[in-house]
């Protein structure tokens, strides 16, 4: 047996890093304040040899809400607060007022994501730890709770008790104090993805924040736990969000580094590519009727997952909206007892997933970092096979039960090469059963694929993305 050297007793020097400096921009909305259902726009400049780190973005924004209901949050008319803790945040914090995602170049659009709150739900809980989920809650505006699940905060303890209402109306409307978040990168597309993004080469680029016009998607009504008053219903409201902005560091490379950079790649006299990964989220609806039957092999078309290479498909249940506001709308859970997708005349997986051990084992097949809080992150197994059923709300503060399913299908899961299904030439089909439940409301499944994409830099500054 031959003897080696330890690494630690090999010495080298480091390679030298071409010369640049890194500072925190913050590009912000030119609309000042906008409502729900508008858009923030915000133009990202062609910076003089600059990069942006898109590991580290993030989207910051303000909010104030007026709710409107019954036995809301606030003043009795004396100087004290009336259910403090009846309206509380999502369990999925600030994201779940995000809408949709685009990203355009000289006016044409690159990435749209749809649903991009359903997204962000999702991935936080299949592609997370115990410790990332924490991390993320502090400025995302959830929490966790003792036994590591995600749970929603009391505006009122959070960020302070409602504007104090004089017109008589009491607890039928709250103006809530504004609320500041920041939005972690797994909604962002290619300004999201962990690239070094080379802003001085793109065109016009721009990103358009759509924001959720329902109150009730973000806000829950609950009977306060501290006093037993009467259950708080949210019917209706007004966002009104401010200080929009997309924030990242951005590399300013030095000329000489920047003139190796444009060589090495050709920027500027020929089309520059790079690979990437992105989202693409599909809603279909599971009706009360469909989730209460005995259905065995009911199909359900999933629409628009044509892709070159589709890595995995997550599934994720959402509520409808009700009249009461008094369900948590941003936290999936699974609302079928077995899944099953034909793709190309094939299925995949050949054994329907039936029962949590292949819904926990299918799911980190797809994800990297969830395998240390399995039992915390995605899954709780309540109530049902697989997950839980919808049911009332409960008289205090609820736990929000989670769940989602994960099917991987790339070839070679930890290779850097394209490796995913092409399902350019076939409807994918989600093969699906139920077997009677509590359900009080249409499920809204929502399907998240993920797929390879290819990203374009022309010789004009143009970007463009390509998937198939």
């Amino acid at each position: 047996m031959s003897a080696i050297v330890n690494n630690e007793l090999i010495y080298k020097e480091k390679d030298l890093p071409l010369g640049s400096t890194r500072q925190m921009a913050q590009f912000e909305s030119i609309k000042g304040t906008m409502i729900g259902g508008s858009r923030a726009i915000i133009n990202i400049p062609n910076l003089r040899n600059g990069f942006l780190d898109t590991a580290d973005a993030f989207v910051k924004f303000s909010v104030s809400s007026q709710l409107l209901g019954a036995n809301l949050p606030n003043w009795d008319g004396s100087g004290s607060i009336v259910n403090p803790d009846a309206a509380i945040l999502s369990a999925a914090g600030g994201v779940s007022m995000i809408r949709a995602i685009e990203i355009y170049s000289n006016s044409a659009i690159v990435s749209r994501i749809d649903n991009s709150n359903y997204l962000s739900s999702i991935l936080s809980i299949a592609d997370s730890s115990l410790n990332s989920q924490d991390a993320a809650s502090v400025i995302a505006g959830n929490s966790l709770s003792e036994e590591g699940t995600l749970i929603g905060n009391s505006v009122c303890r959070t960020w302070g008790y409602p504007i104090a209402d004089t017109s008589g109306t009491k607890d039928t409307i709250a103006t809530l104090p504004t609320m500041t978040f920041c939005i972690n990168n797994n909604i962002l597309s290619f300004l999201g993805d962990g690239c070094m993004c080379p802003i001085f080469a793109i065109k016009n680029l721009q990103l358009q924040i759509e924001f959720e016009n329902d109150v009730r998607v973000s806000y829950v009504g609950q009977k306060d736990a501290v006093t037993a008053a009467k259950n708080c219903t949210i019917t209706g409201g007004t966002n009104t969000f401010s200080n929009v902005s997309y924030c990242a560091p951005v590399v300013t490379m030095d000329d000489s580094s920047m003139e190796s950079v444009i060589k090495e790649n050709g920027f500027g006299s020929k089309n520059v590519m790079w690979s990437g990964v992105n989202h693409h989220v599909s809603v279909i609806q599971l009706s009360t009727a469909e989730q209460n039957a005995t259905l065995d092999n009911l199909t359900k078309l999933v629409p628009a997952n044509r892709f070159t290479s589709l890595k995995n498909i997550t599934l994720g249940a959402f509520d409808s909206p009700d009249a009461n506001g008094q369900t948590d709308l941003c936290i999936p859970r699974i609302s079928v007892n077995s899944l099953q997708y034909r793709i190309n005349g094939n299925e995949y997986p050949q054994q329907k997933i039936d029962t949590v051990s292949k819904c926990v084992q299918n799911t980190i097949a797809c994800y990297s970092t969830n395998s240390n809080s399995v039992g915390t992150t995605f899954m709780n197994s309540v109530g049902t096979a697989l997950n839980y059923r919808q049911v009332l709300p409960a008289a205090t503060r609820v736990v929000s039960a989670r769940g989602v399913i994960g099917l991987n299908l790339e070839t070679w899961s930890e290779s850097d090469a394209v490796s995913g299904l092409d399902t350019t030439q076939s409807d994918t089909e989600a093969n699906i059963s139920t077997n009677g439940a509590t359900a009080v409301s249409n499920s809204q499944l929502c399907f998240v694929s993920t797929y390879d994409t290819v990203y374009v830099i022309n010789d004009t500054g143009i970007l463009s993305a390509s998937y198939n």
